[in-house]
């Protein structure tokens, strides 16, 4: 996206009451909204750096309108300080990276306190040669086929806690369970090495409700990554089958949304949450987790 303009950043600085730190003002200027990508960084993750709302045509405003004031304002109701700005968000997980006046970098997670990452504005998304190599093929999830795109799988230099190798590749969240696994490969979740040890990713009870095969409601819960978010993931179930997650939804995306979900989903997404879209894999309809803070 093209850089934003100055009187749309003077805009963002008297809305919020606050100034845009340099650094932060000449990245805009040079580029208005971009993927920010921390794999190898202290998050592990892939942000999208907000822009600022371009008042230059009608088309760009829709496209922007979402922009940092738009965030901050949001998070400010989960308890953001007066004296912070959102610049990033992660669109699948709930963490929100935020500046203070200056150029080091804090996140919140979910609705919690806001934390330093201690890392500042050009240390953050260091290039990937920070990661050990990776030399086998990332395992087939039936039921969530893209988890690297979804952002559950990220990058990674840790040691898994079930075979203990560092293979590259981590899933993001935590399982339930009676032991606190972290950073677990996503082959020790495929093979169901982190189910042996107690380990489940996906809550059974809409699956149970809904009739799904007892085989696969085990594939689902054991064997399958989860869906982090604000509240706990209910799968949807469609013609008797779990669905196949698909992602979180983009925000410029919901005018795309059939049917009668699409008002639901656009007032999650207004009110900050995620509208997670699967497809049903007998029918092919969408079906949806609505996920609010």
């Amino acid at each position: 996206m093209a850089g934003a303009r100055q009187e749309d950043l003077d805009r963002v600085e008297r809305e919020l009451g606050l100034p845009l730190p340099r650094t932060w003002r000449d990245q805009l200027s040079a580029e208005n909204g971009f993927r920010w990508d921390d794999g190898a960084g202290v998050t592990g993750l892939v942000f999208r750096a907000l822009p600022v709302r371009c008042g230059s045509d009608r088309k760009r405003m829709a496209r922007t309108a979402q922009d940092i004031v738009w965030h901050t304002e949001r998070a400010r109701a989960d308890g953001l300080p007066a004296d912070a700005l959102v610049i990033a968000v992660h669109d699948a997980v709930p963490q929100r990276i935020a500046l203070r006046g200056g150029d080091d970098l804090w996140i919140q997670r979910g609705t919690g306190a806001l934390e330093p990452l201690g890392v500042r504005v050009g240390e953050f998304a260091p290039g990937a040669e920070a990661l050990p190599p990776v030399d086998e093929l990332l395992p087939v999830f039936r039921f969530h086929p893209d988890p690297v795109g979804s952002g559950v799988l990220r990058r990674s230099p840790h040691t898994c806690p079930t075979c203990d190798r560092a293979r590259g590749w981590e899933y993001l969240g935590l399982p339930f369970g009676r032991e606190t696994l972290e950073h677990l490969c996503p082959w020790c979740i495929a093979d169901g090495t982190a189910a042996a040890r107690g380990a489940s990713f996906v809550d059974d009870h809409s699956l149970l409700r809904g009739g799904v095969a007892v085989e696969v409601i085990a594939e689902v819960c054991d064997r399958t990554p989860g869906i982090p978010g604000y509240q706990q993931a209910e799968w949807p179930v469609c013609c008797g089958e779990a669905a196949v997650y698909v992602g979180p939804l983009d925000p410029e995306d919901v005018d795309a949304v059939g049917g009668a979900e699409r008002e639901a989903v656009r007032a999650v997404i207004g009110h900050g949450g995620v509208a997670h879209r699967f497809t049903c894999q007998v029918c092919g309809s969408e079906r949806w987790w609505l996920d609010l803070p």
